[in-house]
């Protein structure tokens, strides 16, 4: 059990690294160099927008909603707000994801990324790979 969850914990540790250090254009540049379709990668960033963009919006309904409540609430109240702020928020997303929709058909968006790789990889790069590797190496075998 421990060794599935050693590696469990190395791959998230990669995986943050990587996004902590990486720009995400960048990562996902080179998700579509490695062979990953480009719909998914597509799906992945505006994914990543999207919570960047609705993530702040949730947690000021979150915050609204622990301002204007006094005492104790029945249950069935918790329940209809939950389902009218997810209804609401449904709402809003399908009405910007349309905004979205047609604001990059009039800019001519075709479904492709039209994105140039630049591939800056120099010295530190290469010493930073390598310690990473040394260093999850050594997490794996343990």
């Amino acid at each position: 059990f421990s060794f599935v969850l050693f590696r469990a914990m190395d791959s998230l540790g990669i995986a943050t690294i990587f996004l902590w250090s990486t720009p995400w254009a960048t990562l996902t540049r080179a998700l579509t160099k490695l062979g990953l379709s480009e719909y998914i990668v597509m799906v992945l960033d505006f994914t990543y927008r999207y919570l960047i963009l609705f993530l702040p919006l949730v947690e000021e309904y979150l915050l609204g909603r622990k301002s204007r409540i006094v005492g104790r609430e029945a249950y069935t109240h918790k329940l209809s707000w939950i389902g009218m702020t997810l209804a609401n928020f449904y709402r809003l997303t399908t009405s910007y994801g349309e905004d979205l929709h047609m604001g990059l058909q009039s800019r001519g968006f075709t479904g492709m990324y039209q994105r140039p790789m630049r591939w800056l990889i120099g010295g530190k790069e290469w010493v930073y790979l390598a310690v990473c590797c040394i260093i999850f190496g050594i997490g794996a075998l343990y």
